[in-house]
């Protein structure tokens, strides 16, 4: 091997000198510079084609009935109506079905269990009975006939 050369020798010297003297008096090497900011402009990325959120289906309540209950303290409690609820429940229990000749909503009974829908309304479709085609009016055009007296509901 050859001879260190005196400036290369005094550079190790002083690398190993400095590497033993505590952290707080060995020297710091200066910063490095940092490049100037520059601006640039960026081609602007495509739009993407986000896939569309699926709706979550809506969250059925089963609720027992309790003395004192009917159909439409039940609905109001859960921001249905008490029609709805006979709609939804009406194959459990046939007194509950409003398309036939039994329906008794004011006769369900303690112990039943419900299922509810909050915030939804059941409308059913209506057909003409003529032409076949759906006649359904939208929300916005019937009545409440459950806050009808019996003599007054169509």
């Amino acid at each position: 091997m050859g001879r260190l050369r005196p400036a290369t020798a005094a550079l190790l010297l002083a690398i190993a000198v400095g590497a033993c003297l505590p952290a707080s008096i060995r020297p710091t090497p200066p910063p490095t510079p940092l490049p100037s900011p520059t601006q640039t402009t960026l081609p602007t990325p495509p739009p993407t084609t986000a896939l569309p959120t699926p709706s979550p289906s809506p969250t059925v309540v089963e609720y027992r009935i309790k003395r004192g209950d009917t159909l439409l303290t039940i609905a109001k409690r859960f921001g249905t109506s008490g029609r709805s609820i006979a709609y939804w429940n009406r194959e459990r229990y046939p007194s509950l079905d409003p398309e036939t000749a039994g329906y008794a909503p004011d006769r369900i009974q303690v112990g039943w269990v419900l299922r509810i829908l909050p915030g939804q309304e059941y409308v059913p479709p209506i057909d003409d009975g003529e032409t076949g085609i759906d006649v359904t009016p939208s929300p916005d055009d019937t009545e409440d006939y459950e806050s009808l007296p019996p003599s007054e509901t169509p």
